[in-house]
């Protein structure tokens, strides 16, 4: 394949430069349909524990990190190769626009076509600089990623899950960053260890402890581990929306305002007046989204936004415009002369009058839909107990079983309690959500006699 290539040496190249525009080339070519079949089959696993189509689950999702699911699927797509001619969409893209890229763009998609997703460990964090990462499985080599923005919530220690390409020795970021939790990490490496197992019984024997076939085998399971942690990770972060307050309830306008405010000032004195601010929680710890609360002491009350950072944008979302208007004032006023341009729209929900291109699910025997709630319940089972050890957002960053060993603590836990039961029985189309029996979370907590009082009260 010969290219006449855009030859700038000032040039870098990135996943902005050189992914996104396969994805817009995507949506307008034959490869389309291959690839929400594609996405469909990438979050099977969710969509089956969740029992809805994929998209309908995704966008149970905030809108950052809804972005960040699709694109762990439609990276994987962009590497996987079908039986047909051409085989892969990113070699009929190179083959078809090659000569019009910059030649930076196009060695980062030749690498990017045979990248993998990866667990790294965070070494070192030079805020809003670079980040240090170690490869989990082979961390002979450092690997430093120049970043300002995308790693900027990233803390040593960390855990994550995302691809990198080396070009002319130089590392980039190449997808989606996951944070994953130790619970989520434990349960993918004991999947992970199962499936390697699996493969290697269909190794010749004497070649089983081989390093090099080892290794061969190890490759190719790790390859297919995109959906697993992908779908892991939305599960884990579907879990955390479930004991959150929701953007709108049956009160509030059907209605969705996003607003966009452009600064120009440093990201570390926004982000310590975000955390800060006495109605604003994480949603997740190492992400830049912030939950904007309403009314604290009323479960039931809706946030007044959603909000997140992305780059030198604050974006802010929510159901009503005097709301929306009101948390872009306040952070207006925070960011003084340094915000450079602001905006402020009405989504179109275009959604009623379009027609539903998902898969339908089949209906379910009784005995599926039996073995379908006793799956269900024992996934609830084991999230809401590593949740139970675990810094809730809605809780102020503490964990429950803390909470729990003081008077004020316990009646702080029977709100949110309260409200996670809440948020199950809102989901009767979902088996296994509304009949889900949490006793037992009150019991073990010791507070079995505050579930009753609360029941009284409703």
């Amino acid at each position: 394949m010969g290219y006449d290539f855009l030859m700038d040496p000032d040039y870098v190249p990135g996943y902005d430069t050189a992914v996104l525009p396969v994805l817009e080339w995507v949506q307008s070519s034959d490869w389309m349909d291959t690839y929400l079949a594609h996405d469909r089959e990438f979050y099977a696993e969710l969509a089956s524990t969740f029992e809805g189509s994929v998209d309908e689950i995704l966008m149970g999702l905030p809108a950052p990190l809804f972005a960040r699911a699709v694109r762990c699927s439609f990276d994987d797509f962009l590497t996987t190769e079908y039986e047909s001619t051409p085989r892969n969409a990113l070699d009929e893209y190179l083959e078809e626009f090659g000569s019009a890229l910059e030649k930076a763009d196009v060695d980062f998609l030749k690498v990017f076509r045979g990248s993998v997703v990866r667990l790294y460990h965070v070494v070192e964090r030079t805020p809003y600089e670079s980040v240090l990462l170690r490869d989990v499985s082979d961390g002979l080599r450092p690997i430093q990623i120049d970043d300002e923005f995308l790693t900027a919530g990233l803390s040593t220690g960390d855990t994550i899950a995302t691809r990198i390409v080396t070009v002319d020795d130089r590392d980039h970021l190449a997808g989606s960053i996951l944070v994953i939790n130790d619970e989520t990490l434990a349960m993918f490496q004991q999947a992970f260890d199962d499936a390697l197992k699996a493969e290697l019984l269909n190794v010749e024997k004497y070649l089983r402890k081989d390093p090099r076939q080892r290794n061969l085998v190890r490759q190719r399971v790790m390859k297919g581990a995109a959906p697993a942690l992908s779908g892991m990770w939305a599960a884990s972060v579907l879990l955390v929306m479930a004991s959150a307050p929701s953007l709108a309830n049956e009160r509030d306008p059907e209605t969705v305002f996003q607003a966009s405010i452009t600064y120009t000032s440093e990201l570390e004195p926004l982000v310590a007046f975000l955390d800060n601010h006495p109605d604003l929680d994480r949603l997740l710890p190492r992400d830049f989204i912030w939950l904007w609360h309403t009314d604290r002491t009323n479960p039931e009350a809706s946030l007044k936004a959603i909000l997140w950072i992305s780059g030198v944008d604050v974006l802010i979302e929510s159901c009503d415009q005097a709301r929306i208007e009101e948390a872009v004032a306040t952070l207006e006023e925070m960011l003084g002369d340094s915000v450079e341009e602001v905006s402020i729209t009405e989504l179109d929900d275009d959604e009623d009058d379009e027609e539903d291109d998902s898969l339908p699910l089949a209906p379910m025997t009784e005995e599926e839909e039996t073995d379908f709630r006793i799956r269900m319940h024992a996934y609830l089972d084991e999230q809401f107990r590593m949740l139970l050890d675990q810094p809730v957002a809605a809780l102020r960053d503490q964990a429950p079983r803390e909470l729990a060993k003081s008077v004020k603590g316990r009646k702080q836990l029977s709100k949110w309690l309260v409200s996670l039961e809440d948020g199950l029985r809102a989901n009767p189309n979902r088996v296994g959500m509304a009949d889900y029996d949490s006793t037992w979370m009150w019991k073990e907590l010791g507070m079995e006699d505050m579930r009753q009082s609360s029941l009284f009260d409703e």
